[in-house]
């Protein structure tokens, strides 16, 4: 029956192994088992991480730092609270500590950079495996406005200005150590990885390993169809959870690896805790969901038969009506929904009828997908805010 149904799946799921029950389990160091696929998913959730003052810097003298020095816990509000996943994130981080795998990795050259005017949110940090091979991890998405603007401004522009920042920094990191080079990103990363690998300087690409991109979004067909890109398409590893929908998104002819999710829906898919490990590697299936596949289309058909500027005049207005809140994150905005709800009522009071109901759906997937990754403090203001926005706009559409 149902009840026994339940029961069976809430078991499954509490036992399932993830990226946790790796860092505890894989023991063999980076030198005995070559970096892999779920390595990388590990260390690019590691780079959310608040780093700041923390690790070295481009041009700072500052010794390379290991997991262990971030176990400060004066500094833990800062490192884990406004990130994806925080809470998940700090346990990641007490077990890849003490694991020898993991343990003995120098943390180096860490950049982060946040420009409204540019709609650039960019963060970048290498990883120093062994003495022949270093990862660079381009931090996803994060809650800021600017971050999801230039994850948006994707579906018209390449590049958007963390492409070039993302080149620009392994550019950088080559000249700085001689290693060869993994390459990898969550979400937004993995698409910054891909573009960056593409247009680094010639005498890079051939250190360059291999090129991670856990359910980055795709490229524009004429990036697809690049010289640039048909140089490294074979080093590319996707890896997208079944019902994926962030990967999925613009054009996908690169080939990609399917790994199962123990959550519903595209966008709780998206984290990374939820995808599934069997022996010390991910549970791969054999294709994507049907109904992962059907939303794609239909969003990337949607999207073709729009024009560039008239996709950019329904993202500049979306974002126009949070930026006029002047709040810096989507969390700020939640903490202060009651004196934020009316300006952004206000903002869309004048829109197209069509427009503002798109824009009603598009913050309700958005608003759901945060408020399961918030951490547990920020669930109750956004749920909050969510409810009464959506009750407003819906009693005055």
């Amino acid at each position: 029956d149902l009840n026994n149904y339940i029961e069976t799946f809430l078991v499954l799921e509490f036992n399932m192994e993830n990226i946790i029950s790796y860092a505890k389990n894989e023991l063999h160091s980076m030198n005995e088992k070559e970096f892999n696929t779920v390595d990388s998913l590990i260390l690019s959730q590691i780079s959310y991480v608040i780093l700041d003052n923390l690790v070295g810097c481009i041009n700072s003298n500052r010794v390379p730092a290991t997991f262990k020095d971030l176990l400060k816990a004066e500094f833990f509000h800062k490192m884990f609270d406004t990130i994806p996943y925080g809470d998940l994130t700090k346990e990641l981080l007490f077990y890849v500590s003490s694991n020898p795998r993991f343990r003995d990795i120098r943390i180096n050259y860490h950049l982060s950079k946040i420009d409204s005017f540019s709609e650039k949110q960019f963060s970048a940090t290498t990883f120093i495996l062994n003495n022949s091979t270093a990862y660079i991890a381009f931090r996803g998405t994060d809650y800021s406005i600017v971050g999801w603007k230039e994850d948006f401004n994707l579906a018209f522009t390449t590049p958007v200005p963390s492409h070039n920042e993302g080149a620009e920094y392994v550019n950088t990191i080559a000249n700085l150590i001689p290693h060869d080079l993994y390459i990898g990103g969550h979400s937004k990363g993995g698409n910054i990885a891909v573009y960056a690998a593409m247009n680094c300087n010639y005498r890079v690409k051939p250190r360059i390993k291999k090129i991670f991109s856990h359910d980055g979004p795709g490229f524009r067909k004429e990036i697809i169809e690049s010289d640039a890109f048909n140089e490294i398409k074979d080093k590319i590893n996707k890896t997208l959870p079944q019902s994926s929908l962030i990967g999925m998104l613009l054009e996908n002819h690169e080939e990609y690896h399917v790994v199962k999710s123990n959550k519903f829906g595209g966008l709780r898919q998206h984290d990374p805790f939820s995808w599934e490990i069997v022996d010390s590697d991910f549970n791969y299936l054999e294709k994507i969901s049907y109904g992962s596949k059907y939303t794609s289309d239909t969003l990337n058909n949607w999207l073709s038969n729009i024009c560039d500027e008239k996709r950019r005049l329904f993202i500049d207005g979306l974002f126009d009506i949070f930026t006029c809140t002047k709040s810096q994150s989507f969390i700020e905005i939640s903490q202060n929904w009651k004196n934020n709800i009316p300006i952004i009522f206000n903002a869309l009071k004048n829109m197209d009828n069509e427009v503002k109901s798109m824009i009603i759906e598009l913050f309700k997937e958005l608003s759901t997908f945060y408020i399961k990754s918030l951490t547990h403090h920020d669930k109750e203001n956004m749920t909050s805010f969510k409810d009464n926005l959506i009750s407003h706009l819906s009693n005055n559409n």
